[in-house]
């Protein structure tokens, strides 16, 4: 099996002075489990992918559906190991936001060579008091003198996202009136930060003669499908874009949840399924690539220990949050979706339709213990005073209140009962 970072035709980015794939590659095995597939793998891999540099195309090739290292791979929760421990008390991490450490993440100390955590077992408790993208520092009230960094691991037991935002970098050749006007919006905007170098940008504002465009600046793909009339519609575009990179980042892991989602294509006449087609067909360099009116069955496997209910939320290439499953239209709630350990459930009472704009999109699944109601959340736009059951809502409400917020949607315990899984494929023009 090879796995390569982009198509023969592409330019390979890096992410922040790293190579994406290695990254990407890196965090993918430690969100494995024991008998997944090549295949899965590189799912996972993709999801990684689209969050650092979302028009790269990676690839796939060899014999995708054979388990990852014959299946012997044995289930070790992420951990950590330490850089530093001095005894003045300076604490370091072996890994920064890169790998999902981020400020305000709390940590325990547990004795090196533990498979998981286990409160029982925990020498000391902290927290990520700052981050690079490779060293964490940690503080902890506990003496660990005693201790040498070789000693001890770290896991993660309740997640923060950090603060989250968009470098943009504003066209000098924007007009006067046009660039006052989106001045004047920026406050209201907490997670845009402004640059002056173009290189230093995420995404660049620039004219056109019928308005504005944005485009990222990793390789000057254009976000937007038309161009933009004026602030406002920057501003929604910038925020759409900032909910969806949030929304690809939101991993969360439950040795008990391991709930996986897949397509089976469907060919559809008159509104209504008449067959299934062959998966091979549709797979381009290990990629499920559909064109506009390609239609598919989602397929849910429960490989858990426990039932679980789903969510379902598309991230379009521009970065707009639809959510897929419960339905809003059907009055479905996540109650509708409770998949049992060791259930395959294929939702044959309607099918996903593909349309425009073109690039790689994202299915994310998420996996909960309990019901959680993702729709009601975007209908109200996170504007609801509902105290939710699950800290897996108050995050995704977070989401939806970026545009006031900023970046940070806040922390959640890894020990709240939630999974995710993303399926990333492409949507491509017809041939």
């Amino acid at each position: 099996v090879v796995f390569s970072a982009a198509r023969a035709s592409e330019v390979n980015f890096e992410y922040q002075g790293n190579g994406s794939l290695s990254v990407a590659f890196v965090n993918a095995l430690s969100q494995m489990s024991p008998g997944d597939s090549y295949r899965t793998l590189f799912a996972k891999i993709q999801g990684n992918m689209a969050t650092m540099v979302p028009q790269q195309n990676p690839v796939a090739e060899g014999q995708l559906d054979r388990s990852v290292m014959g299946g012997k791979v044995i289930k070790q929760d992420r951990y950590y190991t330490l850089k530093r421990l001095s005894k003045s008390g300076i604490i370091e991490a072996e890994g920064g936001k890169l790998t999902g450490l981020h400020p305000g993440t709390k940590v325990a100390f547990m004795p090196a060579g533990s498979s998981k955590l286990d409160s029982s077992k925990a020498v000391a408790y902290g927290n990520i008091s700052s981050a690079s993208n490779s060293i964490a520092t940690i503080q902890t009230t506990a003496d660990l003198t005693a201790y040498t960094a070789g000693q001890l691991w770290v896991f993660v037991t309740e997640q923060s996202f950090g603060d989250q935002s968009i470098a943009v970098y504003f066209d000098p050749a924007i007009s006067a009136a046009a660039m006052a006007s989106l001045r004047q919006s920026l406050p209201y905007h907490k997670f845009i930060r402004t640059v002056e170098i173009r290189a230093e940008g995420d995404i660049a504002v620039r004219p056109v003669p019928t308005g504005l465009d944005l485009v990222l600046m990793i390789d000057l793909a254009q976000v937007n499908e038309d161009p933009l009339a004026g602030a406002a519609e920057v501003m929604e575009a910038l925020t759409s874009f900032m909910m969806g990179k949030i929304v690809k980042s939101m991993n969360f892991s439950d040795p008990n949840l391991d709930v996986v989602l897949d397509f089976i294509p469907v060919r559809v006449q008159n509104g209504e399924v008449v067959d299934t087609l062959s998966r091979k067909s549709f797979m381009v360099d290990g990629v499920f690539t559909v064109e506009p009116g390609d239609a598919v069955w989602l397929k849910i496997t429960n490989r858990g220990k426990v039932p679980a209910y789903i969510n379902v939320i598309d991230i379009q290439p521009n970065g707009i949050v639809n959510v897929i499953l419960p339905e809003i239209s059907n009055n479905e709630t996540s109650r509708d979706y409770r998949i049992m350990p060791g259930q395959e459930y294929i939702v044959k009472t309607k099918y996903v339709e593909f349309f425009p704009p073109f690039g790689n999109e994202i299915f994310k699944l998420f996996a909960t213990t309990v019901p959680v109601d993702f729709k009601s959340i975007g209908l109200s736009r996170g504007g609801d005073n509902t105290t939710y059951r699950h800290p897996m809502d108050n995050a995704f409400r977070n989401v939806f209140q970026v545009g006031s917020r900023g970046g940070n949607v806040g922390s959640v315990s890894t020990s709240a009962g939630g999974n995710t899984y993303s399926y990333t494929f492409r949507i491509a023009p017809s041939k």
